[in-house]
């Protein structure tokens, strides 16, 4: 960030938060955007972020530096923030962990509305009768939310599932009674109606709902851990109580070790123990004569361990990389 200014230092951030790559996995400016008029919403969301406390603490700082953003815009009273021309949100991904390939990992659940309606527009149904029906065919699925006008014959659920579930397809040929319901995805335009018309109606019937989850997520977390703390790795003869004790032996080992220097047993064992997790263990190892550390040859601020061949060659390799696969893989 040499040369830049804050206020660009904060622009650029702002940018990040709105921006693609960030929406793509970001729930939280996710929802504000959908929840907002117009893709707007306020300025102070974004003064809560960590990253942009430290610049600063003032909407009027975020203003001026966004005055020559080309990514992002305020409304007329510099009171709320929004995508530039209210771009469309992309389609949301999956954020996997860095390093992991994501198998065997529950898929993140979050809070998804659709609407709903009849297909015959004079049947007679209540929102009690598309809760029912929803809970006798999709018990396993968890419904926050159920709403009918029975005047206008339209109405909405909420269901704590995966974003990416195809419900078109999931929920096709749901009946209450003997009628058929569509149940369906929002465009943008009706979720923000639906906001401004229920928001409040919704945030009251789902509140209870949310805390218990989250009391329930925060113990699993606590829970998952403690596991992870008191599960121990063997490498060739030596056990490490859990996964940090054994990052913490290579990263001593990498920062004691001089450039160059030849690592020797028994941490040349562990090393080539841990090696086997890499995913390019094979190549790495092929024609190996020893382990040294230097100069990451991309970050040349860091330091990692090297494969020397047999001709003297060096090639790189992550600890993290092979640290994660193994506590994957032995799982």
């Amino acid at each position: 960030m040499e040369g830049k200014s804050e206020s660009q230092i904060l622009r650029e951030q702002v940018e990040f938060y709105l921006g693609d790559d960030n929406l793509k996995s970001d729930n939280f400016f996710r929802e504000r955007i959908t929840e907002g008029t117009d893709g707007y919403f306020n300025i102070d969301f974004i003064l809560k972020c960590n990253k942009v406390k430290k610049l600063t603490t003032k909407a009027a700082d975020i203003v001026a530096a966004c005055k020559t953003s080309t990514l992002v815009e305020c409304n007329e009273a510099d009171s709320t923030i929004r995508r530039k021309d209210n771009r469309e949100v992309p389609a949301f991904e999956e954020k996997k962990r860095r390093g992991a390939s994501g198998a065997g990992r529950k898929a993140k659940k979050e809070s998804v509305i659709l609407a709903t309606k009849p297909t015959n527009t004079e049947a007679e149904i209540t929102w009690k009768g598309i809760k029912e029906a929803f809970n006798e065919k999709f018990p396993d699925m968890e419904l926050e939310y159920t709403r009918y006008n029975e005047t206008n014959k339209e109405g909405h659920i909420s269901i704590y599932t995966q974003q990416d579930t195809a419900f078109e397809e999931v929920f096709k040929g749901v009946k209450v009674g003997e009628q058929e319901v569509e149940i369906y995805r929002m465009t943008k335009t009706d979720m923000q109606k639906f906001f401004n018309d229920h928001g409040g109606h919704y945030e009251k019937c789902t509140a209870k709902i949310k805390r218990a989850r989250k009391r329930t997520e925060q113990k699993e977390a606590e829970e998952t851990r403690k596991a992870r703390e008191s599960r121990k790795f063997k490498l060739g003869e030596k056990e490490f109580k859990n996964m940090i004790a054994l990052r913490t032996h290579f990263k001593l080992i990498l920062n004691r070790t001089k450039d160059d220097e030849e690592i020797e047993d028994p941490n040349k064992t562990y090393l080539m123990e841990l090696l086997k997790y890499h995913p390019k263990h094979e190549t790495k190892t092929k024609d190996f004569k020893a382990f040294t550390v230097g100069i990451h040859p991309e970050h040349p601020e860091s330091r990692c361990f090297f494969v020397v061949k047999t001709d003297d060659s060096k090639e790189d390799f992550s600890l993290g990389k092979c640290a994660t696969n193994m506590e994957m893989q032995t799982e």
